[in-house]
């Protein structure tokens, strides 16, 4: 997905339509990069309501990842991924990767505000990066909200901590594929008994 997707031109009205190219668009990401640990894309992995169709969801995927670009003048990438045959049949997710820089014509230029140090972020008169990724929590949020709404489902989704919505209760283990796996098949997990 690319900012303003629809038309696939910056606001210069250019054509930006070389970064729909996957190979192009990361190979473009990588050359922008001087240093060996650079960071070249920013991921966001998503818990898609397992509620929605397979074709809600990937609109959902598709509104939040325009949303990404159009905010932040980049392009994004995402992959939605089905529950595992032997998993949990509610694990539908999505990983999205955004570049780090923003897309222009012929190709990618300086970092994007989100990348900034919060230093230059403040000199911009922009609010730390934290923040900013908050808000976009939040966004992720009413999008889904909205969607499962106009489904006719009752759940909801929130997007802030345990401790922030006043709920006193340790949040819950991940036990990764191979311990859910093993549990599942009724073998008892060194893991399990820690927790």
């Amino acid at each position: 997905v690319l900012p303003a997707a629809a038309a696939q031109r910056d606001p210069a009205g250019r054509d930006v339509h070389w970064a729909s190219d996957r190979e192009a668009l990361w190979n473009a990401a990588e050359r922008a990069e001087k240093r060996s640990n650079a960071r070249v894309a920013r991921e966001y992995e998503l818990a898609l309501p397992h509620e929605l169709t397979k074709t809600q969801r990937l609109a959902l995927v598709r509104a939040f990842a325009a949303e990404i670009a159009d905010r932040h003048g980049v392009a994004v990438d995402f992959a939605i991924h089905a529950p595992h045959r032997a998993g949990d049949e509610r694990n539908h997710h999505a990983h999205l990767l955004a570049t780090t820089r923003v897309i222009e014509p012929g190709g990618l230029g300086g970092k994007a505000p989100l990348e900034w140090s919060d230093t230059n972020r403040r000199k911009a008169g922009l609010g730390p990066a934290k923040e900013e990724i908050l808000a976009l929590r939040a966004r992720w949020a009413v999008l889904a909200n909205e969607q499962l709404l106009g489904q006719g489902h009752s759940i909801r989704l929130d997007h802030r901590s345990l401790a922030a919505r006043g709920i006193e209760r340790e949040p819950g283990s991940h036990l990764g594929p191979a311990v859910s796996g093993m549990e599942r098949r009724g073998i008892e997990t060194e893991v399990r008994r820690r927790l």
